[in-house]
């Protein structure tokens, strides 16, 4: 399971970042649940919770933000990336910027997925900018994840089916 290998203790308050609905329409490929700890009130986790489009399904990955080791793919998500490849995080510590990059490669890198935000108080004035700005963060994702693949697929860049996984059994 996602914990198992983890031989630190989690604890601590869990702040989330992600997409929120507007529109009544939501989606996100990706959120992410920071884990703060209550003494040192540094950033010690961060849980990736990846959902894939057409499949509706989602898949976990915990990174130890002291050591942020490559993970195994485990998931399909691109029907342009194959399952036998690597993530490299790169995750700086939340504060007034953050930063996070994901790499996805086999012997060289085959893709880079990266946000690069600064903090905004949340406000009744923030929150109306941000929905006149983009009034439905979800189209707008869900256009551009459609738009990329179109590109790639007009490239001719080879194509992975998706293999349904095979369901595990519950552990005693």
């Amino acid at each position: 399971t996602l914990l198992k290998s983890v031989t630190t203790p989690i604890i601590g308050d869990v702040y989330f970042l992600g997409q929120t609905r507007m529109l009544n329409l939501y989606f996100s490929p990706v959120n992410f649940y920071y884990v703060q700890d209550p003494l040192s009130k540094q950033f010690t986790f961060m849980l990736a919770e990846v959902s894939n489009t057409p499949w509706h399904e989602r898949h976990y990955y915990l990174v130890d933000l002291s050591e942020q080791d490559d993970t195994p793919k485990a998931f399909h998500v691109s029907p342009f990336n194959p399952m036998d490849m690597q993530y490299k995080w790169r995750i700086s510590q939340p504060s007034e910027h953050l930063t996070l990059t994901l790499s996805c490669y086999k012997q060289i890198k085959h893709m880079v997925a990266s946000i690069d935000l600064h903090r905004q108080e949340l406000t009744t004035t923030n929150l109306s900018t941000a929905k006149k700005r983009i009034p439905s963060m979800t189209l707008k994702t869900v256009g551009g994840i459609y738009w990329q693949a179109l590109k790639l697929f007009i490239k001719r860049t080879p194509f992975y089916g998706y293999a349904k996984p095979a369901t595990k059994k519950p552990e005693e």
